[in-house]
């Protein structure tokens, strides 16, 4: 039986809780930030000076008290770990053009290592952008955010995203406004909600559970998309999963191998010039389509093109319902098409896609299972875990500002809100177990 913690905190100062750090508008030497230091306070847009680095901590909390934003010019190193993950709520990380790059040889410069982010007001807002800065960003969590990454203005980029979960908003751009020059590298992560994932001049994807909705445009290509590796994916409920049209003459090469599209309207649609012949090759997926498993459109110029689709899994060895799964709009064109119907797979390929999301997104083991009720409540509240918990809950306001920190060692406490005005407030829990947010109403 889970024992009750009861902690009633309504008769002395709230600011004597705990004690917090604040984060100075602009920073000028290079600084840990630890554990014993957190929270860290973020009351305004702050700068992180050219030349400093900061060295973020397992199990710090970074805690916006609006919709702020911390500017890199130097180096930003967030730490966490898989105990202990460094947590950023109400705040965007901005790495401008002056920010040091990270270097896969070295692994040296910014990079974001188990983190977890939520915008906000859980607005969907912006989590994480970068002017130019190469990032790796791995064993990460976003959380109601429709632009969790961020490639702003129009500069190479190179990007490693790795064994993140991405749980978008609304409608999630999970990496959005990408340019020419743009590399990105996105391995074993998972991303639900999604609305448009935008590819870069070159994009590899392995081993990625990517679930859409109805109107979701899944890959989504743009003018400057010349290389798509697509391999070992999983992609669900996409309207379309690959959505390829490029007027670039310098498009080189699209591999889409050994994928499960599943449940999807449009499988593959691609409208591509300038291709060189046989660029385009399709092996080995399980296609699983509403309407059409590919659609094919005429190039908007003459250039001879080969399209080669063939040794898919269609579900059937019918060749005549195969072709009836290709829409096929090029024929104006004239345009040579080669698929090898002879060769179509009699049996699903093997899976190399993340089977353990098949039926949608497994319990993440970072993420605590947490209940708070009643909720709305004027009194005594209960916040119930699904496991033994040692961490901190930490109560803000609506507008981010920090009003209790509250140490948690059972799997359910109880605490008072008769010192709380009315509103609206944001309850995050974080501990070497895992970690949850949720909303508490005060009436």
């Amino acid at each position: 039986m889970k024992n009750v913690l009861f902690l009633m905190l309504c008769s002395f100062g709230i600011s004597s809780l705990f004690a917090a750090t604040p984060v100075p508008a602009s920073v000028t030497a290079s600084q840990s930030w630890t554990l014993s230091g957190s929270p860290y306070e973020v009351g305004s847009d702050v700068v992180i000076q050219n030349g400093v680095t900061i060295t973020v901590e397992p199990g710090v909390v970074i805690q916006g008290s609006g919709n702020y934003k911390i500017t890199i010019n130097g180096t930003m190193e967030l730490l966490g770990s898989s105990a202990q993950p460094v947590h950023i709520n109400s705040v965007t990380l901005y790495f401008d053009k002056k920010a040091t790059d990270y270097h896969p040889g070295t692994q040296t410069g910014c990079r974001i290592l188990y983190s977890q982010f939520v915008p906000y007001n859980n607005s969907g807002g912006y989590c994480i952008q970068t002017a130019k800065t190469d990032l790796l960003i791995s064993h990460c969590r976003f959380e109601k955010s429709n632009y969790p990454i961020y490639a702003m203005g129009n500069d190479t980029v190179k990007l490693w995203v790795r064994n993140c979960r991405i749980l978008g908003g609304n409608s999630c751009y999970a990496v959005y406004g990408t340019y020419r020059g743009s590399y990105l590298e996105l391995t074993d992560d998972t991303i639900t909600n999604l609305g448009y994932f935008y590819l870069g001049e070159t994009t590899v994807m392995r081993r990625n559970y990517l679930e859409g909705n109805t109107s979701s445009y899944g890959l989504y290509s743009q003018s400057i998309t010349k290389k798509l590796v697509a391999e070992c994916n999983l992609f669900r409920k996409c309207n379309y999963g690959i959505y390829i049209y490029s007027l670039d003459p310098g498009f080189q090469s699209i591999r889409v191998n050994n994928n499960y599209f599943d449940s999807g309207n449009y499988c593959i649609y691609l409208q591509c010039k300038g291709l060189n012949p046989d660029s385009v090759v399709v092996h080995e997926n399980h296609f699983s389509a509403k309407y059409k498993a590919i659609y094919l459109m005429s190039p908007t110029a003459s250039t001879a093109v080969r399209w080669d689709i063939g040794n898919n899994y269609w579900g059937t060895t019918d060749t005549n319902l195969v072709k009836s799964s290709i829409y096929d709009n090029r024929n104006s064109a004239n345009i040579p098409f080669r698929s090898d119907f002879n060769t179509v797979l009699s049996s699903p390929p093997a899976a190399c896609w993340p089977v353990s999301a098949m039926a949608g997104l497994n319990p993440d083991p970072q993420r605590v299972v947490m209940q708070i009720y009643p909720n709305p409540v004027k009194g005594i509240a209960t916040l119930e875990t699904d496991r033994q918990i040692f961490g901190t809950v930490f109560i803000a306001d609506i507008q981010g500002r920090m009003i209790k920190k509250v140490p948690v060692t059972q799997g359910k406490i109880q605490f008072s809100t008769l010192d709380l005005p009315a509103g609206t407030y944001l309850v995050t829990l974080a501990s070497a177990q895992g970690s949850s947010a949720a909303k508490l109403l005060v009436p």
